[in-house]
C-alpha cells in the first residue's frame, strides 16, 4: 500500500521510514524534525542547526542539518549525525528538541569560523539568551 501511495506522487520519501505529504519540500522546521525522526529517540538539534534554531544564526537550506544523539546511528542524506555519550541538556524550539545554549555555543565554537561564532554568541547576548557562567561552562 505504501509504495502505490509513493508511486502516486501523495507521499515522498525524506529518509528511510521518513515521509513527507506533496510534492512540495519541507521548509525549516520541516527539515528540522525529519531529521530527528529519522536519527530516532533521545535526538537534538545541534552545532550550526540548533544556532539556527536558537535564532542566532540565518538559516540556509543548502546546508545540512545537525543532530546529535546517544550512541551509534545510522547516517542519512542531507544529516549530520554527532554520537555522544549523552546528548546533555535540551530546551524545545518550534516544538523540537534542541541542545540547550552552552552545548550550543560549545558546538558552534569547535566546528564554525570565528565570525560564525562571534555572531552567535553577539545574537544569543542581545536575546537575552546567555548568562556569563555559561561560557564559563562550554570554555570547560
Amino acid at each position: 500500500m505504501l509504495r502505490g501511495v509513493v508511486a502516486r506522487g501523495w507521499l515522498a520519501r525524506e529518509h528511510r521510514g521518513v515521509y513527507r505529504v506533496g510534492p512540495q519540500p519541507l521548509g525549516r522546521e520541516g527539515r528540522w524534525a525529519a531529521a530527528l525522526l529519522a536519527v530516532g529517540p533521545g535526538a537534538a538539534l545541534s552545532h550550526r542547526t540548533a544556532g539556527e534554531a536558537h535564532g542566532w544564526l540565518d538559516y540556509d537550506p543548502r546546508l545540512p542539518v545537525h543532530v546529535t544523539a546517544p550512541g551509534r546511528r545510522r547516517p542519512h542524506r542531507g544529516v549530520v549525525v554527532h554520537e555522544a555519550s549523552t546528548v546533555g541538556r535540551r530546551v524545545r524550539r518550534q516544538g523540537l528538541a534542541v541542545s540547550a545554549v552552552a552545548r550550543t555555543l560549545s558546538d558552534i565554537a569547535a566546528t564554525e569560523s570565528a565570525d560564525v561564532v562571534a555572531e552567535a554568541v553577539h545574537e544569543a547576548e542581545v536575546q537575552r539568551q546567555l548568562r556569563p557562567a555559561w561560557l564559563t561552562a562550554a570554555r570547560g
